[in-house]
């Protein structure tokens, strides 16, 4: 279940996915604090993507991705 907007929302997915594995989410702001936590031995032996997803008030989707290969 999504956050009511405006919020955040913290998973991983496959780069050959669109769908977003284990999302942490929230709707309270996070000032140097901690997200989520991310077992990295989870995901398979593929390329994977970290993504966080934010939206304001206005319903602007900010997106930011990091890479990494699975174990």
């Amino acid at each position: 279940m999504m956050t009511p907007w405006p919020g955040w929302r913290l998973g991983y997915r496959n780069v050959d996915d669109d769908a977003l594995t284990r999302p942490d989410e929230g709707s309270t702001a996070v000032v140097d604090g901690v997200l989520g936590h991310l077992d990295p031995t989870l995901p398979t032996n593929d390329p994977y993507q970290l993504v966080l997803e934010a939206r304001d008030e206005a319903g602007r989707v900010s997106r930011g991705c990091r890479g990494w290969a699975g174990p």
